[in-house]
């Protein structure tokens, strides 16, 4: 039996993603590097944050210093000989894909996907109470 799947839109590139119910953590970025763009620029801005504070600009300008008090330290030297140009090996080609299949891990998905999530946590509790079956 093949894995449900869900259908979304990602919030940056607006790039329809097929995501399998096993992948699903509640994503709402693409499986390119949407994800860790939006990460960067919230670290950014949480950095920017902290050096806006008192605390922040205390620890950057000391920091700082220790930088540039090893910047007058380094010597210059003798550059590396250059290695010969040696092209690398040609990746064999993935075979395609036919089908609807997950864009995170590969796998085949069903036919049919949601466009919501699905509960775990209320899967678990019905089983844990010996509700085993799942009423529609």
């Amino acid at each position: 039996m093949k894995k449900t799947a869900r259908l979304y839109y990602c919030v940056s590139c607006h790039r329809q993603t097929l995501i399998c119910s096993e992948c699903d953590r509640g994503n709402i970025y693409c499986a390119a590097d949407c994800a860790a763009q939006a990460r960067a620029q919230s670290v950014r801005r949480a950095s920017q944050r902290y050096q806006k504070s008192h605390r922040g600009r205390i620890r950057h300008a000391a920091r700082q210093q220790q930088y540039r008090a090893r910047q007058n330290q380094k010597v210059t030297h003798q550059g590396s000989r250059e290695q010969a140009d040696e092209s690398p090996l040609n990746p064999p080609d993935k075979p395609k894909k036919t089908g609807l299949h997950c864009h995170f891990c590969g796998n085949h998905v069903a036919e049919f996907v949601r466009s919501h999530y699905v509960n775990h946590d209320w899967r678990d509790k019905k089983q844990q109470n010996g509700l085993h079956r799942l009423r529609l």
